[in-house]
């Protein structure tokens, strides 16, 4: 953002998007998503079904970050639900 700002190319309404989305969380929503860090909610569900866990670790980053990302997102719970088991009934079928 600093380089930015020093080249001239933030504008204001750039710089209030950017305070809105820290001030909402939605700056750093999917930084997990990004790390690849399995939420406590999905590590249990692919526990729980056996090769799951071997499916997910065999998935390409990019295809666990999409995932991940969908997780993130998700505004309800049981939204994030449904994901949860749709992510791991396609990993091990059904």
């Amino acid at each position: 953002m600093a380089a930015l700002e020093a080249d001239g190319r933030m504008t204001a309404a750039g710089r209030r998007a950017v305070d809105e989305a820290k001030s909402n969380g939605m700056w750093t929503v999917l930084d997990g998503a990004e790390r690849l860090i399995v939420p406590d909610d999905l590590a249990a569900a692919l526990a729980a079904r056996p090769g799951a866990r071997e499916a997910w670790e065999a998935m390409t980053a990019g295809t666990r970050r999409a995932e991940l990302t969908t997780l993130a997102l998700a505004k309800r719970a049981d939204t994030r639900e449904r994901h949860v088991r749709r992510i791991v009934g396609t990993l091990v079928g059904g």
